[in-house]
């Protein structure tokens, strides 16, 4: 696998730079992800709404995804996840959940070791016509020697959610989007610097 390095900063400032190209767009989208959250409480639906909310998460990756390779998207997008592939995204969802925390009930440090070694296989699902089982093959594979950096990262996206709720809560609708579309832009940077991605 080739050596790459990542700056946080910089995937900070391109995500930053494309939210502002939208904003709008994507506040609307986090208003309605909020507000499907919200609904969520409602006990007689809870279990429809926390499918829906895994659907939509699936649906608001893939659009992350697109939008930070320069592609066209729009509200229709947020049902553009057909529904074998939202089966695997939620297959992977669960595992991933499922190891997680496992390591974290034997010891913390393995859960997050786990979290942060399987943190792109929902990504891939999305992104690529695969499996759930060769998601988490290929997450184990293109996080490789990376897990201080990407520990930063997401230490990094922990500091932005806490500025988001520090400013009244409003700010959620900006670093919600920012922390998405930053995501995808490491995965997507890590994907073009992977040699051998598809070599098992």
């Amino acid at each position: 696998m080739s050596h790459f390095d990542f700056s946080i900063e910089n995937i900070i400032i391109k995500a930053w730079s494309k939210f502002r190209e939208n904003s709008f767009f994507w506040i609307l989208v986090t208003l309605f992800i909020v507000a499907l959250s919200l609904s969520g409480n409602i006990m007689p639906l809870a279990g429809l709404f926390t499918l829906l909310s895994y659907y939509f998460s699936a649906a608001i990756t893939l659009m992350s995804i697109r939008y930070m390779r320069n592609e066209v998207i729009s509200f229709n997008d947020l049902l553009a996840v057909s529904s074998m592939k939202f089966l695997h995204y939620f297959a992977t969802s669960i595992l991933v959940s499922v190891f997680t925390l496992l390591g974290l009930v034997l010891f913390i440090i393995p859960g997050f070791y786990i979290m942060v070694r399987l943190m792109f296989a929902q990504y891939l699902i999305i992104d690529n016509n695969i499996g759930f089982d060769e998601a988490i093959k290929k997450s184990w594979y293109l996080t490789k020697g990376r897990e201080f950096a990407l520990i930063g990262f997401l230490s990094a996206m922990f500091i932005i959610v806490i500025i988001g709720i520090l400013s009244f809560f409003v700010g959620l609708l900006i670093s919600i989007p920012v922390i998405q579309l930053s995501t995808a832009y490491l995965y997507l940077s890590l994907i073009r610097n992977s040699d051998k991605l598809d070599v098992w």
